[in-house]
This record gives structure tokens, sequence and C-alpha cells, in this order.
């Protein structure tokens, strides 16, 4: 299934916009993960570079924000890819 966050292309790679991206070449397997997360997580979802549901994408966003809600992987369009896929 394809990825519903904004600024995910459908191939799977990021636009990282203006997000300074340091992370140190000492930095243990988790302390880059956990930096990844943060950078994406906290940085602007400013754009959708295509629509990986059903329905639309900006108002289900809209809906669950702040809430309890599940996201309903149901929408989710299907895809041939894995995470074998897309990761180098």
């Amino acid at each position: 299934m394809s990825c519903s966050f904004f600024n995910v292309y459908e191939n799977g790679s990021v636009c990282m916009g203006t997000v300074n991206v340091d992370i140190k070449n000492s930095a243990s397997v988790e302390e880059f993960i956990r930096a990844w997360e943060n950078y994406f997580f906290n940085s602007r979802f400013s754009h959708l570079n295509h629509n990986p549901t059903n329905s639309n994408c900006v108002n289900l966003w809209k809906e669950l924000v702040n809430t309890d809600k599940i996201f309903p992987k149901e929408i989710l369009k299907k895809t041939n890819k894995t995470l074998k896929n897309i990761l180098p």
C-alpha cells in the first residue's frame, strides 16, 4: 500500500524541503533512526506528491488530526512495492 503522508513520492522517496539534516557519523543505528523520525514527523508537510488513497487525502488528515481515530488503512491504494523495493 502507498504511504499516506504528504511530501512522500509514489516511489517512496521523501521531499525534505528545508530540513537541515545533521546526524553525526558516529551515531548508533537507534540514534540515526530516531533523528530521521524526528526530521520527518516534525517537518512541515507542505504538499501532496500523489494521492495514495481512494478518497480525499487532505480531508482525511483534517478529520483525523487531534483525534483518537485509527487511520482507515482499507482506503489506501494497493501497490506491488515493499520496503525491500524502496530502501537502498
